[in-house]
């Protein structure tokens, strides 16, 4: 059998924004203007509207917060992270800064550092499901701690019942340690959630394979590529379950097609 590969992306890096609970001076205004350009995309607007909340007041950690978060989208990380460090330093209790703060950590190859900032946040802020289901990202993605992302998707499941992303996490590594039942079970969870993730009916083709259920993995590869016709990997593992199956043709199809979208499959 060939080698299964997977292209997977990050899932679920939540970011947490924070508005100004009363806003009773014009600092407020701007932090909440800035919010409101950030979450139409408008980011140099946004950093704009965050500058000029901070000239007015320099101890809102709430905009040093916001305005990081914009500079993490503009992939300005090291402004990014200075202004998590303020927020922090004006405010030590607010675990969002420290949230945001591991996900920049994260851009920037700093994993350890990631982890440490999302358990700081846990820490404070204990029913922060995001924080839980980022740091199991990084145990499962990064350092391949597979048991210690299960207790960390296991708790941001058990905070948030509908996050679909932690159950499609907690499925991976399951898989990766060969559970590959219980993996699945937790793609269809996700899915049932999320129907629209091609990355999690691909995965939990990949776990069909690997327990020889190739009908079953055929018809979660197509449907991952219905959803995203343009990724390479669902070719090149359904091409493993044509081959498997004697389907050779359509093995050397799906080969090329996975080729032609993603040069590491040639």
């Amino acid at each position: 059998m060939k080698r299964v590969t997977l292209c997977i992306p990050p899932i679920a890096a939540a970011l947490i924004l924070v508005a100004v609970g009363c806003f009773s001076n014009s600092a407020g205004v701007h932090n909440e203007r800035g919010l409101l350009y950030l979450e139409q995309g408008a980011l140099e607007k946004a950093i704009e509207e965050f500058d000029k909340a901070i000239e007015i007041d320099q101890a809102m950690a709430e905009t040093y917060n916001n305005r990081g978060i914009t500079y993490k989208f503009l992939g300005l990380y090291q402004q990014a992270i200075q202004d998590f460090d303020k927020a922090i330093e004006i405010d030590p209790s607010t675990a969002e800064a420290f949230n945001n703060r591991g996900l920049t950590f994260d851009d920037i190859g700093q994993f350890e550092r990631a982890i440490q900032d999302f358990g700081k946040a846990i820490e404070i802020a204990p029913m922060m499901h995001e924080a839980f289901n980022n740091r199991g990202y990084d145990y499962t993605f990064k350092l391949e701690e597979f048991r210690l992302a299960i207790d960390d998707f296991d708790q941001a499941i058990l905070l948030d019942s509908d996050n679909s992303a932690a159950y499609t996490n907690r499925g991976f590594a399951y898989g990766n340690l060969g559970e590959y039942q219980q993996a699945i079970e937790n793609y269809n969870k996700a899915i049932e959630l999320d129907p629209s993730s091609s990355f999690t009916y691909e995965l939990k083709g990949v776990a069909r394979i690997n327990l020889g259920q190739f009908r079953e993995a055929l018809e979660d590869l197509d449907q991952a590529i219905i959803l995203n016709p343009e990724r390479g990997s669902p070719y090149y593992n359904r091409s493993i379950v044509n081959s498997e199956t004697g389907r050779y043709a359509q093995a050397r199809a799906d080969n090329d097609k996975a080729c032609s979208l993603d040069g590491q499959f040639c």
